[in-house]
Order: C-alpha cells, then sequence, then structure tokens
C-alpha cells in the first residue's frame, strides 16, 4: 500500500542535441519498524514490517523534451519487502510500467500498469500535504470480506490506498487550467469476444488551488474473481480539503459496490493534520462505514492518531495507533494487519522510519 507520493532526488542525465533533452531519474523509498496489533487470526502479534507508511522500492523517470512543449516518459517502479528482500508480487516486476506523451497545452496520454482516479484524486491530489501525516491505515478495509475485493474480501476496497494497480491501461488527463482538471482511463482486459470482461474504467475530475481542493473519482473494476471478470467492484468519491491556519482539513464521502451481488458499503471520513512545529506533523482520521442487508447491515468505525517528525526533508520518523470496532460481531480488520480479527475490535500500533531519495 501507498498514500504518499516518494520524494524524488533528482540524479539526471543529460544528452542530445540542443533542440531536445533528455533525464533519466532514479527514485525510491524504503520504510521499516514494528507493528503490534491486538488480535489477528486470535491472537495479539508483534512484528516488523515494511511498506506501510509508504511502499519500500525505487523506481525509474524518463523524460525526453521533443519540442514544442511537447515530452515523451515513461515510469517503472519496483516493489520488495525490506525484510526478506523478496518482491512484493512474485509474478510482477513492476507495481507501475507506463509510456506515453506530455504536452503542456493538450494533456498527458500514458499506456501501461497504472494507478486509478479513486486514488490519483481522492488519496493523492485531496490529501496533498496531508500525506506527511496520514497513513495508508488510515484507508478502507473493514469487516466486510462478502464485497468481494482480491485481498480478504475488503482490503482497500475503494482503491484509495493503491493496493491495486490498473493493467493494460490506457490514460489521458487534461492539463490543469484555473485549477481545474479531469482525466478518464480505460484497462483493457484482452479476452476474445468479451471486450469488457476483467477490464477497468476509471474518470476523475479535480479542481485544486492549494490552500483549497475539491476531487470527484469512479473506478468499475471487473475483477476475475467476480462473476468471471463479468461484474466487479463499482467505486465512486468525492470529497475535499481545506487549509486551516497552521493545519488542513479534508472530508469525503464514497461507495463501494459489489455489482453480482448488490453489496454496497458507504464510507465516512474525516481527517485533519496540524504542523505543531516545521518539522513535527500531527495526523487524525475517523471513518464510518455502513454495509447494506446485503453485508447484514455492519457497520464500522476507525479512528487512527499519527505523529510524524522529519529528521531531513528525505528521512522521518513516525509513530502511530489505529482502533476499529465492527458491528454485529463482524471480524474486524485495519489495513495493514495481517489478518481479520476473531473479535468486533482490533487496535494497531506502529512505530518506524523512513527514506526516500
Amino acid at each position: 500500500m501507498k498514500a504518499k507520493i516518494m520524494t524524488c532526488a533528482m540524479a539526471t542525465l543529460m544528452a542530445g542535441a540542443a533542440h531536445a533533452q533528455s533525464s533519466v531519474t532514479l527514485f525510491g523509498a524504503i520504510d521499516a519498524g514494528l507493528t503490534w496489533v491486538s488480535n489477528a487470526g486470535g491472537h495479539s502479534n508483534t512484528f516488523m514490517q515494511g511498506g506501510i507508511s509508504n511502499n519500500t522500492g525505487f523506481g525509474i523517470s524518463a523524460i525526453e523534451d521533443l519540442g514544442g512543449g511537447t515530452r515523451a516518459i515513461a515510469k517503472l517502479l519496483n516493489t520488495f519487502d525490506i525484510g526478506t528482500g523478496s518482491l512484493y508480487s512474485p509474478d510482477q516486476m513492476f507495481r507501475y510500467s507506463y509510456v506515453g506523451l506530455d504536452n503542456e497545452s493538450f494533456g498527458r496520454l500514458t499506456m501501461g500498469l497504472q494507478t486509478d482516479f479513486m486514488f490519483n484524486y481522492m488519496t493523492i491530489d485531496r490529501w496533498g500535504p496531508m500525506l506527511a501525516s496520514l497513513e495508508p491505515t488510515f484507508t478502507q478495509a473493514g469487516p466486510f470480506p462478502r464485497l468481494g475485493a482480491p485481498v480478504f474480501g475488503s482490503m482497500d476496497f475503494l482503491r484509495t490506498a493503491d493496493l491495486y494497480s490498473t493493467p493494460n491501461a490506457v490514460t489521458y488527463e487534461s492539463p490543469r487550467i484555473g485549477g481545474f482538471k479531469f482525466g478518464a482511463m480505460y484497462g483493457f482486459g484482452g479476452q476474445a469476444g468479451a471486450f469488457s470482461q476483467n477490464s477497468t474504467q476509471s474518470f476523475g475530475a479535480s479542481y485544486n488551488t492549494g490552500p483549497i481542493a475539491i476531487d470527484a473519482a469512479y473506478t468499475y473494476t471487473k475483477f476475475p474473481t467476480i462473476d468471471n471478470g463479468n461484474s466487479g467492484l463499482r467505486d465512486w468519491g468525492v470529497g475535499g480539503r481545506m487549509a486551516i491556519g497552521n493545519g488542513f482539513a479534508a472530508v469525503m464521502v464514497a461507495q463501494a459496490t459489489n455489482t453480482d451481488i448488490n453489496a454496497r458499503v458507504m464510507v465516512y471520513d474525516f481527517a485533519a493534520t496540524y504542523s505543531l512545529t516545521p518539522a513535527a506533523i500531527i495526523g487524525f482520521d475517523y471513518q464510518f462505514n455502513d454495509g447494506n442487508h446485503v453485508l447484514d447491515d455492519v457497520k464500522m468505525h476507525q479512528v487512527g492518531l499519527n505523529l510524524a517528525y522529519y529528521l531531513s526533508k528525505r528521512t522521518s520518523v513516525y509513530g502511530f495507533a489505529v482502533y476499529q470496532h465492527a458491528s454485529n460481531s463482524a471480524p474486524a480488520l485495519i489495513p495493514g494487519a495481517g489478518a481479520f480479527s476473531t473479535s468486533n475490535n482490533q487496535t494497531m500500533v506502529r512505530i518506524g522510519m523512513m527514506h526516500t531519495w
């Protein structure tokens, strides 16, 4: 999971004629820490864990100036388990891999393995500077295993934690004009005779002036595990962010629906951050999830608190605590806990360190 943009240290190689310029940038992040979970499969657990505050990985970004305000762009990102050195997904070398064109006036067109607009706009754009002290653990999972998400049935069911990249995707995003931009994506399923099977559709709109952001997004993914790829999870969200003094506040209303069995969860989320000092930032998040009758009318409350201290622009230490409570004796599940609780309560506490380049 990740909900933070990796801070890139530029290691640029310049080449080409006077009218064209190329650059290659190596970037990445390493996140590691100790995590305690009150109940994971019936037992408490203390363990070393990586990739919680940010994906642990490294990538390459390439840009070539083609002239006339147009650039060729490409990006690769690989992620791995810092504890063992193994790939997070043994059958997948990269989390992102795409190539495309970017024009100052006409926007960006990319093709490959990419993120969708629920993550790009409802997390990255909406939270924006709040990402300095908000955690992926504050996103959505919970006591909804019948919802049908590929991991635990409910992990990242809104796609706001970027657990699921979209393969075979073509994405267009407009330039930002007067604070406004929009985008659309289609992920091809590749099934002969069944064009929409295993496909993904995503759309987004964003208005961002810095102190204020308003975002909306929609993604419909037909997972192979839901009705053989003929149905899936339909997600939408609207929300925004506002600067208040030395901090920010953000809200979101969203919904996830399994279109095969009509299981549905409404999500209401409030987050805030406050800079105690230039280096110390506190983050808070509360969310209420409301499952429909197909999900036994289960309700979920989750509250999280995080303190991040930046030793430098690239290195930070942090500590957070998250508590989740589910109704109707449903099993609680906090993102990153590793397993459902055997009760309707679960607590997760973590201290960690992150370095980016």
